[in-house]
């Protein structure tokens, strides 16, 4: 796939959305230690003043995983 084929694909997407339908953002947050969903929220809105302010819904919380043997080296 070359850059030319992506484009195409990319100008086939846009044209089933037409300029004048909403579309939904939706934000990823990655969650502080011991930090709830609210919080997470309340932080993203913190650290982003100059965006337009969204929902609950419009937000997906990623939680940190570590595995118990990665700090064993």
């Amino acid at each position: 796939m070359n850059l030319d084929s992506i484009n195409r694909r990319l100008d086939k997407l846009a044209a089933l959305h037409p300029p004048q339908t909403a579309r939904r953002v939706i934000r990823l947050v990655v969650e502080e230690h011991g930090e709830t969903q609210d919080e997470a929220i309340a932080r993203w809105h913190a650290e982003n003043p100059d965006e337009p302010p969204l929902g609950d819904d419009d937000f997906i919380i990623l939680h940190k995983i570590v595995s118990p043997n990665a700090n064993a080296e």
